[in-house]
C-alpha cells in the first residue's frame, strides 16, 4: 500500500472512529457528551486533512511517513493501554499524573536534568488537578475506579 492509499485508509478509518463515538455518545446527556463529541469533531477534522493530503499531495505523504517514529508511537501506545487499566482500578488524578508526566519525558526526548524533570511533574500535575476539578467537581463526571478520587 503506498503512502497516499494509507492515508486515504486512514483518513476513513478515523472518519468510521468518529461515527462511532458519536454512536456511542448518543445515549449519553448533553453535557458529559460534548467532550467526546469535541474531540471527535477534531478527529474529523484530522482525517479530513489525511484524506486531502492523500488525493493532493504525494510527495508531502511520502515524507511524512518516513518522518514517523514507530518506536515512539507504539510506547505512547502502551502507556496509553496502562492508564486505562489503572483509571479503571483508581481513579484518575494519580495515573493521570503518571501517564502525563512519561508521555511528556518520552515526547521531550527523556530530559536527565533536576530542572527539566521538576517542569515535567508541575506540568502533569497541573493538568490532572484541572482536568479532574472541571470533570470531576464541576461537571459530576464520576471517574471508573474512585479508589484515589
Amino acid at each position: 500500500m503506498t503512502t497516499d492509499r494509507t492515508d486515504l485508509a486512514g483518513g476513513f478509518f478515523v472518519f468510521g472512529l468518529v461515527a462511532f463515538i458519536y454512536f456511542a455518545t448518543s445515549e449519553m446527556p448533553s453535557g458529559p457528551a460534548g467532550f467526546p463529541r469535541l474531540i471527535a469533531a477534531g478527529l474529523a477534522i484530522c482525517g479530513l486533512i489525511l484524506i486531502v493530503r492523500a488525493l493532493i499531495s504525494k510527495a508531502a505523504a511520502a515524507r511524512s511517513k518516513a518522518a514517523v517514529n514507530w518506536r515512539l508511537s507504539g510506547l505512547v501506545a502502551g502507556v496509553w493501554l496502562v492508564l486505562i487499566g489503572l483509571v479503571a482500578r483508581m481513579g484518575f488524578l494519580v495515573p493521570g499524573v503518571l501517564f502525563l508526566a512519561l508521555l511528556a519525558w518520552l515526547l521531550l526526548g527523556r530530559p536527565k536534568g533536576v530542572r527539566e524533570c521538576a517542569l515535567i511533574f508541575a506540568y502533569a500535575i497541573g493538568v490532572s488537578a484541572v482536568l479532574w476539578l472541571i470533570f470531576g467537581i464541576l461537571l459530576g463526571v464520576e471517574s471508573p475506579g474512585r479508589f484515589l478520587f
